[in-house]
């Protein structure tokens, strides 16, 4: 009889460190699952250079705007356009971040109407890696900062952006978007 106690002794004690084993195990792989989601969260992303660059025109050459070649945009889009502007920046006093979201969308979608980036193209915000003149690299850093407070509600706290900084990303989406609109059409359209 005490040889059946030892043996169901160690079959217990077997089963503890198995068991003991599997809860650390579990424990750890809780922790580091909490570490890492700590560490994700913390981590600042650029989610615009995620995005990637959109496909390039043949057409369009050089460090200034004066070489796209934009479709003619009709008097009464011209307003609508110009209209819409104006709703976007009165968004601003009450929804920065919203705002800038709009800002990029109706940029995107002037880009379209005007021809400037192909028609079905699955990333009409992203601008062509050779547009290098000077409104088109302010919007892509617009676009980084919109980026970043889209992406804010994950983060930690403390981590919004300034709202200086929300209003510099307006003021060059508005120089991009306004050349954008006031760009003289050509006759014929490359893209």
């Amino acid at each position: 009889m005490s040889g059946t106690l030892i043996g169901m002794a160690v079959v217990a004690a077997v089963f503890l460190v198995f068991a003991l084993g599997s809860w650390v195990r579990g424990r750890a792989g809780r922790s580091f699952k909490a570490e890492f989601d700590r560490l994700v969260r913390a981590t600042p992303i650029d989610w615009y250079a995620l995005r990637g660059p959109g496909p390039t025109p043949q057409s369009v050459l050089g460090r200034d705007a004066s070489n796209l070649h934009p479709k003619p945009l009709a008097a009464a889009d011209r307003v609508l356009y110009t209209s819409s502007w104006q709703q976007v920046k009165t968004e601003f006093a009450e929804s920065p971040a919203g705002a800038l979201q709009t800002a990029e969308h109706l940029t995107a979608d002037l880009l379209m109407t005007r021809g400037l980036v192909p028609a079905g193209t699955l990333r009409p915000a992203v601008l062509p890696q050779s547009w290098s003149f000077h409104t088109a690299q302010g919007y892509r850093q617009a676009q980084r900062i919109s980026a970043r407070t889209s992406a804010r509600a994950s983060r930690l706290p403390g981590t919004d952006v300034p709202p200086a900084e929300m209003a510099t990303a307006m003021a060059l989406f508005e120089a991009f978007f306004q050349e954008m609109l006031t760009i003289s059409a050509t006759e014929s359209s490359d893209t």
